[in-house]
């Protein structure tokens, strides 16, 4: 081995072919070598699962739904009281990098049908308890709160719509593996009176209760009964000027043409003719209406015309300066609202008559006038009376008193009127639909914003 080795040591040649017999050996061995590790670290790869970290997570669980129907049997005279429990429960749990999490929810219960009444008036019939966890809740917008037979809680009695319970209520965790659980509890007791009640029996109240990440987004819908009570109303309203404004009557104004060309509310309205030659027309009612100088009211008409060029509707009341709406252009083929809410504290208090302004600057046109209202707001709503916006949205035209009732719904409503005079007719705007039962339960669907319905004979 030896002699081999020194052979090819002094021979250059076989030197080199060993030197690169070696060299083309070891690449291969290399390449050989590299090739199965390679395979098997591609193959170990394919078996290695690798962890991820966890997000944080809000749950919301349900309970049991409630469905109040009031029978003899489920409310007997002489017995207890009524009662149905639901739980719902929020939980969340922390993600696995730091275990810590925060975040906020939404509580809202909608009553989705009512049928009941104050069988005697003054009296709650339902009432709604409502804890998280051992906390009662004590406020809702919208309801009251208080003790009534015994029982703690909220009337619901007249209650329709969505009504928010909590509202970015804020929960934390400190666990990626066990949630923060918080419990809501809602108890629906139905008082059993001392006083008869059997007016109620077969009614019943339908109620859901929803947690929500985010804010539920509702519509107003609100109900004018006119001359009729609206269980649970918001206001009774009264209209000064009695039953005249609609123009039903054809009397109570001087100078009106009563036409049935263009009517908003029935078959009449106030035509004004304007000519050339006179800068304005009006008409003033031939009775007065009681004006207190320390009182705000709200003055409102509606006005129609064919064709709206340099044109202006008013109010006077008194038929004094300064006025109390003036100016307003109409928007032609349509009716347009004229209104104001103003104080009238430049007058002595006592009793006006009203004035309509067609103001037709010289131009000759014809303007037609229904619906005309004088509301006294102080006397309604006190010092936090509602403004021109939200009257001209939330109301429509009613002869002598109404009542109202305003309420958040998601897409349906249920109102209950006292059906005594036989109301038949519900009228929405904004194209929702409404229709009222033997019962005089009102039922409004399509519900979009500011939705006004009427109930009329």
């Amino acid at each position: 081995m030896k002699n081999i080795i020194n052979r090819i040591k002094n021979d250059k040649v076989l030197f080199f072919l060993s030197i690169l017999i070696i060299g083309v050996f070891l690449v291969l061995v290399i390449r050989i070598t590299y090739s199965y590790l390679a395979a098997f670290i591609n193959e170990a790869r394919e078996n290695v699962t690798i962890g991820s970290d966890t997000t944080d997570k809000l749950e919301f669980f349900e309970g049991n739904p409630i469905d109040l129907n009031v029978t003899s049997t489920t409310l007997p005279e002489g017995g207890g009281n009524y009662a149905q429990s639901t739980t719902y429960r929020a939980e969340l749990t922390a993600n696995s990098t730091n275990n810590t999490a925060e975040d906020s929810y939404y509580v809202y219960f909608n009553v989705t049908a009512n049928t009941l009444n104050y069988t005697q008036e003054g009296n709650p019939e339902v009432i709604l308890t409502v804890f998280q966890d051992d906390t009662e809740i004590t406020n809702i917008d919208g309801l009251t709160y208080g003790t009534y037979n015994g029982v703690t809680g909220f009337d619901v009695t007249g209650a329709s719509g969505l009504y928010a319970v909590a509202s970015d209520y804020a929960i934390t965790s400190n666990s990626s593996t066990t949630a923060t659980a918080q419990n809501w509890t809602f108890t629906l007791t139905y008082l059993n009176q001392s006083y008869d009640q059997s007016g109620n029996y077969g009614n019943n109240f339908n109620i859901e209760f929803i947690m929500n990440a985010d804010v539920k987004e509702t519509n107003e819908v609100t109900l004018v009964a006119e001359n009729t009570e609206i269980v649970g109303s918001d206001y009774t309203l009264t209209n000064l000027l009695g039953s005249i404004g609609n123009f039903e009557g054809q009397t109570g104004w001087s100078a009106c043409a009563y036409s049935t060309s263009y009517a908003k509310y029935g078959s009449y309205s106030c035509q004004l003719n304007g000519s050339a030659g006179s800068p304005e027309i009006t008409s003033n009612t031939t009775s007065a209406w009681p004006l207190d100088a320390t009182h705000i009211y709200y003055g409102r008409v509606e006005a129609y015309v064919l064709d709206a060029t340099s044109i202006s509707a008013g109010i006077y009341w008194p038929v004094a300066e300064p006025n109390f709406v003036e100016g307003v252009a109409p928007t032609a083929n349509d009716w347009t609202i004229v209104s104001a809410v103003k104080d009238r504290s430049s007058f002595t208090s006592g009793n006006y008559p009203l004035r309509l302004d067609f103001n037709n600057n010289n131009i000759a046109g014809t303007m037609y006038f229904d619906g005309a209202m004088l509301i006294d707001l102080t006397a309604t709503y006190g010092a936090s009376y509602p403004d021109k916006d939200y009257l001209d949205s939330h109301l429509v035209y009613f002869n002598d008193t109404a009542n109202t009732k305003t309420i958040n719904a998601l897409d349906s409503a249920t109102f209950k009127v006292n059906n005594t005079n036989n109301y038949s007719a519900v009228t929405c705007t904004n194209n929702a639909t409404a229709s009222i039962d033997e019962f005089g339960t009102i039922t409004v669907q399509s519900i979009t914003a500011d939705t006004v319905c009427k109930l009329g004979a």
